[in-house]
């Protein structure tokens, strides 16, 4: 019991005194350039809007009725309402 008590603070001092050995700086090699271009670049205007052709079908219907006999002449709702 006493030798394993003595053992471990040994070695604890011994890879503390190995690990402060060297003085000598270590040499790394310098890694070659790489060659690259160089662009300038300008800005340059863009078109906000974008047109197609084509058919828009809708994902869902909806059948509108009234009570009252006449016409239904207009039907108003808001962009986004689903």
């Amino acid at each position: 019991m006493h030798r394993t008590k003595l053992f471990i603070p040994v070695v604890l001092a011994l890879l503390a005194l190995s690990a402060c050995g060297g003085s000598e700086p270590i040499e790394t090699a310098a890694s070659p350039g790489v060659s690259a271009r160089v662009e300038t670049i300008a800005p340059v205007p863009v078109s906000d809007g974008y047109e197609a052709v084509g058919t828009i079908r809708a994902k869902s219907t909806s059948v509108l009725s009234s009570k009252v006999v006449g016409q239904v002449l207009s039907v108003r709702l808001n962009r986004g309402i689903t």
